[in-house]
């Protein structure tokens, strides 16, 4: 089981890329999304054969305390532990930072995949993930940024 972490705003297209890659390969799927984006919303619940929890900024849900932070990776631990997760993936957003934790506390493989608007560098939230060793691996989308050490270029989800 592969649980995805997406994203509304820029990174919502290329979340549903992944996500719609994925389902064509017959992965199954846990998603959740940490935006309240009423059009993802919609892309979610019209694949109806695809798993998912709701985690939305709507809801007082914000990754600026620590308490908020704690309730994160609670929250990721039980879905891991409930659907039997094997990997987590999430591209390019920060709110899947304390995901990438409780994927760690549980000892299961992480992914982060870079977006591909990142052309010459990659982000913050990529570097932090690499320095506090949360993600095995990292995926960027232009064939420049692979020269990076620990970076990987198989091209991109378009």
């Amino acid at each position: 089981m592969i649980f995805v972490i997406a994203s509304g705003g820029g990174f919502a297209w290329e979340s549903k890329q992944l996500i719609e890659k994925l389902i064509d390969d017959q992965q199954p799927l846990i998603v959740a999304y940490v935006c309240s984006s009423y059009e993802f919303r919609a892309f979610f619940h019209s694949l109806n054969y695809v798993e998912y929890d709701v985690i939305t900024h709507k809801d007082g849900f914000k990754f600026r305390s620590l308490v908020n932070i704690v309730r994160a990776i609670w929250t990721g631990i039980s879905v891991i532990r409930k659907n039997k997760v094997d990997k987590v993936v999430c591209i390019g957003h920060a709110g899947a930072i304390p995901f990438f934790i409780a994927a760690k506390l549980s000892g299961k493989e992480t992914i982060y995949i870079e977006s591909l608007t990142r052309t010459n560098i990659v982000s913050r939230t990529a570097r932090l993930l690499l320095k506090m060793r949360l993600i095995e691996h990292v995926y960027v989308q232009w064939p420049n940024l692979e020269q990076l050490p620990k970076l990987i270029y198989r091209g991109n989800i378009l």
